[in-house]
């Protein structure tokens, strides 16, 4: 085998290997649970009902000045 060969079969291997390494990756991302997923919902909904009652107490308080 001469020094070129080797040095395109080393680069298969490689290449070879590196796929392996980013499905395995791929494979290692996890779906968040349902209870991450309800919890991230929870934590939405209370920053919105916040949001909206800082909302009215502005409103009130234009109403207050007119």
């Amino acid at each position: 085998m001469s020094k070129e060969e080797k040095i395109q079969e080393e680069e298969v291997q490689n290449n070879k290997q590196e796929s392996k390494e980013i499905e395995d990756q791929e494979v290692a991302i996890e779906e968040p649970s349902a209870e991450e997923q309800l919890q991230v919902e929870k934590d939405k909904y209370l920053r919105l009902f916040a949001e909206f009652e800082n909302y009215k107490k502005f409103l009130h308080s234009l109403m207050d000045n007119c």
